[in-house]
């Protein structure tokens, strides 16, 4: 663009160090490009990745989170009227079924334990106020008969009342559980994750 100006031969110094800048200014901007071309080039091998990466990751989890339908795994002909293939796929049957309620029974319990929960807090916030009632006005009588003692060792008699004592402390609530094997909490978390995810 600028090589006739930079092939002339100058006249003053002056043009001398105007060709000078441009020549720098020029080998600036060749670098610029050169930078922003593999800035692009790199934009395109990541988004390429990327792009791969999410396709199988979303293969591997489409695989896992697809039941298993396939009576025998062998991959070898059966006849679907043998006696051998009608109890498989009824033994099967019977297993999703069975893995079907306990799902649906994992459920209910899950949320007869959250209305339970819900109901105890509300217990315990009330039982604890009443506890602190019970501690702040036990205080202030503790703190009303020390003063008493004192004024009472001053002038050399006995205090007009007995120390306090403390009374009505409620025992704690117990708090409701969830009554869940290791093995079917395991299970429940993990189909409960992948809903999530199909959500």
């Amino acid at each position: 663009r600028y090589w006739d100006l930079l092939q002339a031969e100058p006249m003053t110094h002056l043009e001398r160090n105007l060709q000078a800048a441009l020549r720098e200014s020029k080998s600036r901007n060749e670098s610029w490009k050169v930078q922003v071309i593999a800035m692009q080039c790199q934009s395109i091998v990541q988004h390429d990745y990327v792009g791969r990466a999410q396709s199988q990751l979303q293969g591997q989890e489409e695989k896992r989170n697809k039941p298993a339908t396939s009576v025998f795994g062998d991959g070898m002909p059966k006849l679907l009227s043998a006696d051998e293939f009608y109890l498989m796929a009824f033994k099967q049957e019977a297993k999703a079924e069975a893995k079907k309620e306990a799902k649906a029974q994992r459920k209910s319990q899950r949320e007869a334990y959250a209305h339970a929960l819900a109901e105890w807090k509300i217990l315990n916030k009330d039982h604890l106020e009443r506890n602190q009632q019970r501690r702040t006005q036990y205080q202030e009588e503790k703190t009303r008969w020390e003063l008493e003692r004192a004024l009472a060792k001053a002038e050399g008699r006995q205090a007009r009342w007995a120390k306090p004592k403390q009374h009505g402390i409620e025992k704690p609530i117990r708090r409701p559980k969830l009554e869940l094997n290791a093995e079917e909490a395991d299970k429940d978390e993990d189909e409960s994750d992948r809903e999530m995810d199909e959500d």
